[in-house]
């Protein structure tokens, strides 16, 4: 279980009294999905190894290699609890915005599908 941050903002999300929410199961799988995805590597002081590896490996390079940024899609999200497996990972990634849209499909380890899409500005 996790405190739950908002989809737009992803700051704390509050419920209409101002009590903090919690966010469990695949919802709760999905978030931490997001923030992995979103946190750079060694951007984190508690474990520099967390998040994706944007400096060392993605950002940067010309031309952008898919292959790298895919595999590293799925290091990051294999590497959340409760995720047992990832497939169909598609990166779409447009230069003259500096979007990306990530989407995959994935098995928690309960065996509960999980479908992800997500856009994102990369730096």
């Amino acid at each position: 279980m996790d405190l739950k941050l908002d989809p737009v903002t992803h700051d704390l999300a509050f419920d209409s009294n101002g009590d903090l929410v919690l966010v469990d199961g695949n919802d709760r799988i999905v978030q931490q999905i997001k923030i992995r995805l979103r946190t750079f590597r060694g951007e984190w002081f508690a474990d520099a190894r967390a998040g994706m590896p944007y400096y060392q490996k993605i950002l940067g390079v010309k031309p952008l290699r898919q292959a790298v940024v895919v595999q590293a899609i799925r290091e990051a999200v294999l590497g959340v609890p409760g995720v047992r497996d990832i497939y169909d990972i598609v990166f779409a990634y447009d230069p003259s915005t500096r979007s990306a849209n990530v989407t995959f499909r994935a098995v928690s380890q309960s065996g509960e599908p999980i479908v992800f899409d997500d856009p994102y500005i990369l730096g």
